[in-house]
Order: structure tokens, then sequence, then C-alpha cells
């Protein structure tokens, strides 16, 4: 295959990439079971862990599922696909990760208007070394556990994953090492700039804690027959 074409294929997967993750299972489960927007609920933010506290457990977990489930499936295509044309796994799992999480966190579908983007960018991050993501997971465990604020946690799997990857990769001194690094790093800032209001509220100890067991179980969920 000549030059031009893969590069159009690797530019064009990136785009079936951004296309599929703008798709918010959040905002689509809350308007299907519901029958109101995650938007203008809770926190307004249309993720896993404003669904969790407006809508309780049941649905929730189905919504982190998706997340998941998308970007697994983007990427994992995009590294079938391209490496079959000679790209470097590393590069595409970056590559295609970035553009999921712009797809997430800036979606056309929904005026360019996201969540904040971390399930997409954990899962690239465990694509790009699965080591690094496992040294995340476990930081991320530490906060989450002993803080209980998932947005610090978060922050901290994001941090310490691409502090890893960058470790990893340089010990491996792997192919387009700078790219790679480079396009993690920007994802992992993007994912803490759309987490700058925890932070403040973190600092002025106003940041909801984070339980496993959400005390909306314990509450009616809203009625999947009310209307707008």
């Amino acid at each position: 295959m000549d030059l031009p074409f893969t590069i159009v294929l690797f530019v064009l997967t990136g785009v079936a990439a951004y296309l599929v993750c703008a798709l918010n299972p959040a905002i689509i489960m809350a308007r299907l079971v519901y029958k109101e927007d995650i938007r203008t609920k809770g926190s307004g933010n249309p993720g896993f862990t404003n669904f969790k506290r407006v809508y309780g457990n049941k649905v929730a977990w189905f919504v982190f599922a998706l997340d998941i489930g998308k970007t697994v499936v983007v990427i994992l295509g995009g590294i079938l696909l391209l490496t079959a044309f000679g790209f470097d796994r590393n590069l595409v799992a970056s590559f295609i990760g970035i553009c999921a999480l712009m797809g997430h966190v800036f979606p056309v579908w929904y005026r360019f208007v996201g969540g904040k983007g971390f399930l997409v960018w954990a899962v690239a991050i465990f694509f790009c070394d699965w080591k690094a993501g496992l040294v995340a997971l476990a930081m991320m465990a530490l906060f989450l556990f002993t803080k209980r604020y998932m947005s610090l946690a978060v922050l901290m799997f994001c941090s310490s994953g691409t502090i890893a990857i960058i470790v990893f990769a340089a010990i491996a001194n792997i192919p387009y090492f700078w790219p790679v690094i480079l396009i993690m790093t920007a994802g992992t800032v993007l994912v803490t700039v759309r987490h700058r209001e925890n932070i403040v509220r973190i600092k002025n100890g106003t940041e909801s804690k984070f339980y496993f067991k959400s005390r909306k179980d314990d509450k009616e969920a809203p009625s999947a027959d009310k209307k707008d």
C-alpha cells in the first residue's frame, strides 16, 4: 500500500474513534431510563460519578461498562487494523486513545459539551502499557479508599499512569517515544483541566465523597415513567 493511503486510513480511523466515543452513555441512559437530562442534574457532568450520585447504582454501573466498552472497541479495533498496515502499536494506541478522549470531552453530537474523560483515558493508558495501567490503578485505589475523593483518585491514576508510561517506555526504548509520550501527557493534562472545579472543591473542603454503595440506593431512583 502506498503512503498516502495509509496516512488517510490512519486519520480516518482516528475520526471514527472520535465519533464513536462522542456518544455519551450517561446522557443516553438518563434520557432512556429516567426521561431526564443528566447535564441538568447534580454537578451537571455527564459522567459515571455524577450519574451514580443522582440515580444510584442500578444503571450507573451499566453506564460505567458502556464508557469502558466503547473505548476498548475503538482502540482495539484501531490497533488490529492499523498494525496490519505497518503502524507501531504504541503509536496507534496513544493516537486512537486521544481521539477517543476528544470525542468524549468535546462530542459533536452534544454541541461539543461532554464529560471529563477519565474512563476513556484510563482505558487508553492500559492499552498503551498495561504495566503502567496497573501502577495507576494501585495509586487510584490507595487514594480512593483513604481519601474517598473520586476526583483526586482519578487525577492520581492519570498522573501516575503517565509517569509510569514514560519510565517504562524509556527503559524499553520504544519506537516513536516522543510522539507517544507527548500524546499521553496531553491527554492527562486535558483530563486534569476538566477536573479543575473538583480541585477547587477539594481545596475548599466541599467536594462530595465517593462510596461504592450509593446513598441513593436506599431511596427510590427517579421513575422511568417520569416525563420531562
